[in-house]
């Protein structure tokens, strides 16, 4: 992730672990964070081979 992307906001998003769990957060991003091609409000919980997309970049989960 290019920390240099205008579409990315300075707080983005997060990934987390709850229990056994990887989570992703939109935090109020003014661009949008997109898991799977659909934007999120709130959390999704994440699985393995999931898209992630914050600005100009695309991350694929691999747990």
């Amino acid at each position: 992730i290019d920390p240099r992307d205008m579409l990315i906001s300075r707080e983005h998003a997060r990934v987390f672990q709850q229990g056994q769990q990887l989570w992703l957060e939109d935090l109020d991003s003014t661009n949008g964070t997109f898991h799977n091609g659909r934007r999120i409000f709130g959390r999704v919980l994440l699985r393995d081979g999931d898209d992630l997309k914050l600005g100009n970049a695309v991350v694929r989960v691999q747990m």
